[in-house]
This record gives C-alpha cells, sequence and structure tokens, in this order.
C-alpha cells in the first residue's frame, strides 16, 4: 500500500514554475500532423551565435499563422524567428471533418 501511496504522490502535476502553453482553448497537436506546405528559415542577426527557438504557432483554419509566441532563446532573434514563423504554410487541420484553429510548438534552429 506504501508503494502505491508514494507513486501516486510522485504523478502529481507540479508548478515548476514554468509556462503555460499559449491558447489553452484550442487542440494542442505534435508538429508531425500536420502537413508542411512552405517552411521558412530564420535569419541570424550578425553577432549572434546559433540557437534553437521553442516556437508556439497558433495555426488558423486556413493553414496559416495566425500568431507566434517564442521561447527559449536570445530576446535579440526574437523578430526574426517570428517573421519566419508567420511565412510557415500548412495544409489545413481538420478535427472530426471540419478545418479547425490549433497549437503546434516547433524547435526553429536560427543560424547564419
Amino acid at each position: 500500500m506504501i508503494p502505491l501511496l508514494a507513486s501516486l504522490a510522485w504523478a502529481q502535476p507540479v508548478d515548476a514554475g514554468l509556462p503555460a502553453a499559449p491558447w489553452p482553448e484550442l487542440r494542442m497537436v505534435h508538429h508531425s500532423e500536420l502537413h508542411v506546405k512552405k517552411r521558412v528559415a530564420a535569419a541570424l542577426p550578425a553577432g549572434i551565435e546559433p540557437q534553437r527557438c521553442k516556437v508556439w504557432v497558433l495555426v488558423s483554419k486556413s493553414g496559416k499563422p495566425a500568431a507566434v509566441q517564442i521561447e527559449g532563446c536570445d530576446p535579440q532573434v526574437h523578430a526574426a524567428v517570428e517573421a519566419a514563423a508567420m511565412r510557415w504554410r500548412w495544409k489545413p487541420m481538420r478535427v472530426h471533418g471540419a478545418k479547425a484553429d490549433v497549437r503546434t510548438v516547433l524547435a526553429m534552429k536560427v543560424e547564419g
């Protein structure tokens, strides 16, 4: 009984101080579930080391990004990453046969 209680206590969600994912009201899909029609690479500003950014994307019913949120990289690259992410295109996601707005997260590599 004690090992069971210990494992249940361990499995409880913990607020680790991490930011909440944006747009929680929308269905979250893994990036591999979306069919990419167009990818655009972010250009690295001069004097900045190559890095990866976590890019949350709200993909509209039309397959175009409606909003972008960037985390985990130098703020100096945020504008370039946002500009690139807003130019991506996907086939519209269908949920129960109807086109739907969804959210996904990408790991975007920014290099020169």
